[in-house]
């Protein structure tokens, strides 16, 4: 129960007021919960700063997302977790807490989308291999990001299927001379390759003159000395040549022609890869 101590001694011909100032000066102590009534208003500015370790119970301590800034910070031993300063995360952990330096130090090791030149900063490889590895945004896939490999790129102005089809008629005056060389791209998956054309010999003041025609791929006759005798069109020569040892990638087709008047003419050349 709380006690109440005088600190004035009451005159002998004490009046009211002096009743009155012994309460007024009087001291409180050993003040208890049961002393307090339950709708008393007790003004903060009545309570004394709590500075006592341990007086205040963390089970007592509420809402703690509504502290203050002026609250200071929290100490990091307070923090509840594992503080991992590994910056490679391998931990891979729900528990661990990572610090700035190591959150620094694994994003530092990744492509940002924002930062300029870092492709350009890394080390280039001036020679690609068919299984050389691409990175995409597929555009038929809402830009997934995919792989492709460098045997499957096909060069612009080439076909998916690699086909050459060109109607035009190429005349060439000279021994095997170039009538017309043609490109074609070598998949990996490519293991033959077709061909077919339309030749014609000479007139010369009636006398017919025969055409001899062949076709090298990269330099190399594949392709031998087809002969047309007359003076029109042969029906079609064509050939299927083997891809078995053709690296993947562009190669030419050089198609030429020769006859006994240095004349000879190619038409409708079609190539296709299979």
């Amino acid at each position: 129960m709380a006690k109440i101590t005088k600190t004035t001694t009451l005159p002998d011909s004490a009046n009211k007021t002096d009743f009155y100032s012994i309460v007024e000066d009087a001291t409180v102590s050993d003040i208890v919960n049961a002393d307090i009534k339950s709708d008393a208003a007790i003004a903060d500015t009545k309570l004394a700063q709590i500075t006592t370790a341990g007086k205040v119970s963390g089970a007592a301590l509420t809402s703690l997302n509504n502290i203050p800034l002026g609250a200071g910070d929290i100490p990091k031993a307070n923090l509840d977790g594992d503080w991992d300063t590994d910056g490679t995360l391998s931990a891979n952990s729900d528990d661990k807490l990572p610090t700035q330096k190591a959150v620094k130090t694994y994003a530092d090791t990744k492509i940002s989308k924002s930062t300029a030149g870092e492709i350009n900063a890394l080390t280039e490889k001036t020679t690609l291999s068919d299984n050389d590895i691409i990175l995409i945004e597929d555009s038929a896939a809402s830009y997934a990001k995919k792989k492709v490999k460098k045997q499957n790129l096909v060069p612009a102005g080439i076909t998916e299927d690699c086909q050459v089809a060109d109607g035009s008629t190429y005349t060439h005056d000279g021994t095997w001379g170039t009538a017309v060389t043609k490109c074609f791209y070598k998949k990996s998956t490519d293991t033959y390759l077709h061909i077919s054309y339309d030749d014609m010999g000479t007139n010369l003041g009636g006398a017919y003159y025969p055409v001899s025609t062949r076709v090298q791929l990269d330099g190399s006759t594949i392709m031998g000395e087809f002969t047309a005798v007359q003076d029109s069109w042969t029906t079609r020569d064509s050939a299927t040549i083997s891809l078995s040892g053709i690296s993947t990638g562009i190669h030419t087709l050089t198609f030429q022609t020769n006859s006994a008047e240095d004349r000879g003419s190619i038409r409708n050349i079609y190539v296709a890869t299979r």
